[in-house]
């Protein structure tokens, strides 16, 4: 009786060190950060240059200006707890307009139009030759710019119209997934702009 009792309790003990070995090496996100800013904590990725453009015109029958500097979102951190699978890291963004939306057309007719949002994705796909001996790699991708998504006919009555909006982020999810279905997600809400129109997103 006290053998099978010992049996028992070897092979418990067993089990439960092959959990916590599993639950240790499963993959993790760590210090994600996303911001307007750039920075070297957001590892080896291409980096990409701001320009100052005010306003934006974005192309369409009509109109849209952009009033404001809508600076590119940068996501950066480390996936940690990796094995022999290719990462692949996804940036969702949203912007969405703010204040008003005013809609002129060929006439001086103007209108006030519906706050729209807009979102983007971005993906970077990490092979597994990449991560370090502890199986862990840092990661950096940027978002796009959703002015190749803007229609004057998206705001306003048609695309004859001509619309003045401002555009701010707002919200944006930085996920990891690995093939054998692992996943890990970071969600983060975004402030107005500072005065120099940079965001950081919490």
């Amino acid at each position: 009786m006290n053998r099978k009792v010992i049996i028992l309790l070897s092979v418990l003990m067993l089990l439960i060190l092959m959990t916590t070995t599993v639950l240790a090496a499963r993959m993790k996100l760590l210090d994600v950060t996303l911001s307007t800013e750039e920075t070297s904590s957001t590892g080896g990725g291409p980096r990409k240059e701001i320009i100052d453009i005010i306003p934006f015109e974005a192309a369409s029958k009509g109109k849209v200006i952009i009033m404001n500097d809508l600076k590119p979102l940068f996501a950066g951190g480390r996936a940690a707890g990796l094995g022999t699978l290719d990462l692949t890291v996804k940036l969702e963004a949203t912007a969405t307009t703010v204040g008003d939306i005013i809609c002129t057309n060929h006439g001086q007719q103007t209108v006030e139009a519906q706050p729209r949002e807009f979102k983007l994705v971005s993906i970077q796909v990490i092979p597994s030759k990449d991560f370090d001996k502890n199986g862990s790699v840092l990661f950096s991708l940027a978002s796009g710019e959703p002015t190749s998504q803007l229609s004057s006919g998206q705001l306003c009555p048609n695309d004859n119209w001509t619309a003045k909006i401002n555009l701010a982020w707002t919200e944006g999810t930085v996920t990891a997934t690995l093939p054998d279905g692992q996943s890990d997600t970071v969600n983060f809400t975004c402030p107005l702009p500072d005065a120099e129109g940079n965001t950081t997103c919490q």
